[in-house]
């Protein structure tokens, strides 16, 4: 139960991110990030119609694509998102928003844009438009991030407001915000789960991969290596773990084996028990 409203929490919250960063930054210098929320920006700038409404409408065959690869569950979290995307739209246009310049909006803009998508994500939804494609389409191509789908597809969104508005400095700047939308999307949705994987080079492996059985209950793989320099036969352990067990895993290694030699390294997905997809 606290998982479900975790979720649908993060949906409402990013829906409401995402509209604020739209209303407050980018529809004022009619900056189409891209998206649904793009193209209702370049349709609002032309004929007025209100931006709820047009992020409602354009939504419905996204939906419809979203519900046949992702199920009825995505859904309802999707059309929570969306809904929410177009009342918060609704009621921050009502407000006035300052003057802010071209480059301010492409950053803060972009910055919460993405942070709104990520945060919907996370919560198992999101809010409507192509970010539906791009966790469709990275279901199908799983080594290729959502980020990049999601870019793709904007890009050509972006190309167009250039053109619609014949304005150079609206085009550039709404690629600056959309590349940091992006970024900041793939930093939700993979960056918070950064890992590290470590390789330790021992003469008491045993008493290490032990101690990382028993006191963080994490899998080690082991093979045996020779030292070039000393020729001397050698254990090589490898172990993946979140960052905030790295201390604990040094203070392992120190205790075992003082002159063990260990390498950290960044991991940007780990998949496997424990990790993500379990």
């Amino acid at each position: 139960m606290k998982t479900i409203i975790k979720n649908y929490s993060l949906v409402i919250i990013g829906a409401f991110v995402l509209a604020f960063g739209i209303m407050e930054f980018l529809v004022p210098n009619k900056l189409a990030v891209g998206g649904v929320s793009g193209i209702s920006t370049i349709i609002h700038t032309l004929t007025g119609w209100q931006m709820g409404i047009l992020v409602l409408v354009l939504n419905i065959p996204i939906f419809i694509i979203g519900t046949i690869s992702e199920g009825r569950g995505f859904l309802y979290k999707s059309l929570l998102g969306t809904l929410c995307l177009s009342l918060f739209l609704e009621l921050l246009g009502y407000l006035r928003t300052p003057n802010y310049d071209y480059f301010l909006s492409a950053v803060f803009g972009g910055a919460l844009s993405g942070a709104g998508i990520g945060l919907a994500l996370l919560g198992g939804g999101t809010t409507g438009g192509v970010d539906i494609l791009g966790k469709v389409l990275n279901r199908k191509f799983p080594h290729i991030s959502i980020g990049f789908f999601i870019l793709f597809i904007d890009a050509i969104i972006v190309s167009s407001a250039m053109i619609i508005f014949r304005n150079l400095n609206i085009g550039l700047y709404s690629a600056v915000a959309l590349f940091i939308s992006i970024n900041t999307v793939d930093f939700f949705t993979q960056g918070i789960n950064f890992t590290k994987t470590v390789c330790i080079i021992t003469d008491k492996a045993q008493e290490i991969y032990n101690e990382i059985h028993r006191q963080i209950r994490r899998g080690v793989t082991s093979w045996e290596a020779k030292g070039t320099y000393t020729n001397n036969d050698k254990t090589v352990l490898m172990c993946s773990l979140s960052k905030h067990e790295i201390p604990r895993l040094i203070k392992i290694i120190n205790e075992a084996d003082k002159r063990a030699f260990f390498i950290t390294f960044d991991s940007r997905e780990v998949y496997g028990k424990g990790f993500l997809n379990n």
